[in-house]
């Protein structure tokens, strides 16, 4: 048996003992609670090696969350996450939610990173439309961390049925202090992460957004790293939101730098547009164009661009349970290129190619 093998089964068996216990606490104190959601599905990508994987573009995907609730008191609440998928190994994280006013929430431990929209259910494929998200959410793309360890302030300001929301947040976001290679010469470690986001949310739907955050960085041309030279990374992005009147509307743009000293400095920019309409509260249709850049001196070079056309569907069966089926148009490699690094055959790389994918997603 492989130890990947031994792992899922490990984290499940901890799972199932885990719902276990606090069902059985939940029948005794109503302040524990659990629910989650997964996804299960094929994706295949033509042509350009998506899945940097030895055995194909071809594979099975799926992902369970399991998250549990605890109420200490009034003012207190432990949220924890065990989570499992055939992408990433077995993951647990953990944070403290302290409301110090009916306005203001602290957090400590393990958290989403807070950073334009999608960050908040990019990893629930129950409450997207598609089933791979915008570029730039993208894992492969390397460019926003989905979580972080850290300190989170979180104040709202109501002004009647109007929202302001001001979030700042520090910590060392996922995968930090390790060297990652970006060529077969360069390599970067990404060491801390802060910023913040305004958030606007209006009474008919309509929500927009403002998010920045930073990276400290070390790079070097060489490993073991002798004299690794200080630097950031900084994305900043612009977003808008719309759901009501079966609309599904979604618009980001980001620009993002990447400093290493006065002689390289790398600019890169991420946008797209995504709108779904409901159609007797079960089939959503939807699609998508988006856009990726890496470095805005290379727009020519299909390996720092990738731009993407979307169409699918999504069929709701109830309100636990989705099914979808979606097709992505590619020109420009810049997400496999980013992905392999020195693995990647540029010679062999096509300008145009698909993805196709289908699947099931659900909440409980």
């Amino acid at each position: 048996m492989s130890i990947k093998n031994i792992s899922i089964k490990a984290v499940a068996g901890m799972t199932l003992l885990g719902l276990n216990v606090v069902a059985h606490a939940a029948a005794i104190d109503d302040r524990v609670s659990v629910h989650g959601y997964g996804d299960t599905g094929f994706i295949k990508a033509k042509d350009n090696n998506y899945t940097n994987k030895p055995s194909g573009n071809n594979w099975d995907y799926n992902y369970l969350s399991v998250n549990f609730n605890a109420q200490i008191d009034a003012q207190t609440k432990i949220v924890a996450q065990i989570r499992q998928g055939s992408e990433i190994t077995g993951d647990m994280g953990a944070y403290i939610n302290y409301n110090l006013t009916d306005n203001l929430t602290a957090r400590a431990g393990q958290m989403k990173a807070p950073v334009g929209i999608f960050n908040e259910i990019r990893d629930i494929k129950f409450l997207q439309l598609s089933s791979l998200e915008p570029l730039m959410y993208r894992d492969a793309a390397g460019t926003l961390p989905d979580s972080f360890k850290g300190i989170e302030m979180i104040y709202h300001l109501d002004m009647g049925a109007h929202r302001l929301t001001f979030d700042v947040y520090g910590g060392e976001p996922k995968g930090a202090n390790s060297y990652v290679a970006q060529s077969p010469t360069y390599f970067v470690m990404v060491q801390n992460i802060y910023g913040g986001r305004l958030t606007y949310k209006t009474p008919v739907g309509l929500k927009f957004s403002l998010s920045s955050f930073q990276n400290d960085l070390l790079s070097a041309t060489a490993l073991p790293a002798t004299n690794p030279v200080e630097g950031y990374r900084r994305l900043s992005s612009a977003s808008a939101d719309y759901r009501n009147y079966n609309f599904d509307v979604k618009i980001e743009y980001a620009i993002a730098t990447q400093y290493q000293n006065t002689a390289s400095e790398v600019n890169g920019k991420a946008y797209y547009g995504q709108i779904g309409y409901t159609i007797a509260d079960k089939w959503t249709p939807y699609a998508r164009y988006d856009y990726l850049l890496y470095n805005n001196d290379q727009a020519e070079d299909p390996m720092f661009y990738q731009q993407a056309k979307v169409f699918g569907f999504n069929y709701k069966l109830n309100n636990s349970v989705s099914l979808r089926m979606e097709n992505h148009w590619n020109h420009g490699y810049a997400i496999p290129a980013n992905i392999q690094g020195a693995n990647f055959n540029s010679a062999t790389a096509k300008l145009d190619w698909n993805i196709f994918s289908m699947g099931a997603n659900f909440i409980f």
